[in-house]
């Protein structure tokens, strides 16, 4: 079976769900995806840099948020 990968831009619906992904994880959860729980941004400033991404135009992103 062949795998399909689709890459879409940041929409402003997806911004509580990627919050809430992160935030709703185990510490074990999060160690195990390389994040240390103690370096994370608090859940406020993702709240305003996700937004923020939503003006950058696709050619000048720097990063990508699989959904």
């Amino acid at each position: 079976m062949k795998s399909i990968l689709t890459i879409c831009p940041l929409q402003q619906d997806d911004i509580p769900h990627i919050i809430h992904y992160w935030f709703s994880k185990t510490e074990k959860e999060l160690r195990i995806a390389g994040v240390e729980k103690n370096k994370m941004w608090a859940r406020k400033d993702w709240g305003k840099f996700l937004p923020d991404t939503l003006s950058t135009p696709l050619e000048q992103a720097t990063g990508w948020y699989p959904i």
